[in-house]
């Protein structure tokens, strides 16, 4: 675990390091750490402000919730704050019933973004923990602009649109600089990145590109790499 979290960390300040764009606020959605499944965050921003609820389980494995905010971001890349937690809710087919505060202060919480989609977490004990907004299907070849080919040609994958390709990237971008759209066939996933390929079929001509886990822009590797071409 303390590996990874490491090689994260490599690859979030990569994307700092790579952004050639002003900072953009974290998506609204729910983020989880995809090797930690079972407990996860709902994370909304709106106007500067976040706030965050967290489910998860006590030291008896009864389900709690901890809540942070709603409280002005430090800015659009990292938030502060503390800790509440609540429990003895509502049931799911029982009559209202309120939760109840069980702790206003169980510790702080610093989360620093690198991607809107994608960041760490520090948590009260200080372990750092990787979070990505959480996918829920798979993505569209196409950008539905009428401008990319169902396939790729030897006239796509040129050393020219290949260099065009950037991290912040969106995959309808990718496929708009190729002109052509991705083989889903040939995506691959893991727990750092999920990698599509724009392949000219028959052949080993192909590029590949790496995209964060929640699959909406280009990522940097913990090497720094976020892109390879093969058969040039």
């Amino acid at each position: 675990m303390k590996k990874l979290i490491a090689q994260m960390m490599i690859v979030l300040s990569g994307l700092l390091l790579f952004s050639s764009t002003g900072a953009t606020p974290p998506q609204n959605g729910w983020w989880w750490n995809p090797n930690e499944s079972g407990r996860g965050f709902a994370l909304e921003v709106q106007n500067g402000t976040l706030f965050i609820a967290g489910f998860m389980y006590d030291n008896t494995g009864n389900p709690v919730w901890y809540t942070s905010g709603p409280a002005p971001m430090n800015s659009d890349t990292q938030y502060i704050g503390k800790w509440l937690s609540y429990g003895g809710g509502q049931t799911l087919n029982g009559t209202y019933k309120p939760a109840t505060l069980t702790n206003g202060a169980v510790g702080s919480v610093m989360i620093n973004f690198s991607s809107p989609t994608a960041g760490v977490m520090q948590m009260p004990n200080g372990s750092l923990i990787p979070i990505v907004r959480f996918p829920f299907g798979p993505p569209t070849p196409t950008d539905g602009g009428g401008n990319v080919a169902a396939t790729c040609s030897n006239s796509n994958l040129t050393t020219s649109n290949y260099n065009a390709i950037t991290p912040g990237m969106t995959i309808a971008q990718v496929n708009q600089t190729m002109g052509c759209a991705f083989n889903p066939s040939f995506t691959q996933r893991n727990s750092l990145f999920i990698a599509h390929i724009w392949i000219v079929t028959g052949t080993m001509k192909y590029i590949t590109v790496y995209f964060d886990l929640a699959d909406n822009v280009v990522t940097p590797l913990v090497t720094g790499s976020y892109k390879t071409a093969t058969g040039f």
